[in-house]
């Protein structure tokens, strides 16, 4: 898939498929957790990329709130 104008979608994945004339090919896609890491694609299902990525930037975050608010 191309998006024109885009150097890289959003929860962009690419794979490489050898098609033969008349059958068809399934793919199971799995989409990121956060926008700005890309998503995964294979012949089987996917485990999302990126859940440990927001963990972190979500406990560091909370860390940061209880800092400032002085608790």
């Amino acid at each position: 898939m191309e998006c024109p104008g885009r150097a890289r979608p959003d929860g962009y994945a690419g794979l490489g498929v050898d098609l033969v004339a008349g059958r068809t090919t399934e793919l199971s896609y799995a989409p990121p957790w956060a926008t700005f890491v890309g998503g995964r694609i294979g012949p089987v299902p996917q485990r999302s990329p990126g859940l440990l990525l927001v963990v972190v930037m979500a406990v560091l975050l909370a860390l940061g709130w209880l800092v400032r608010s002085g608790t």
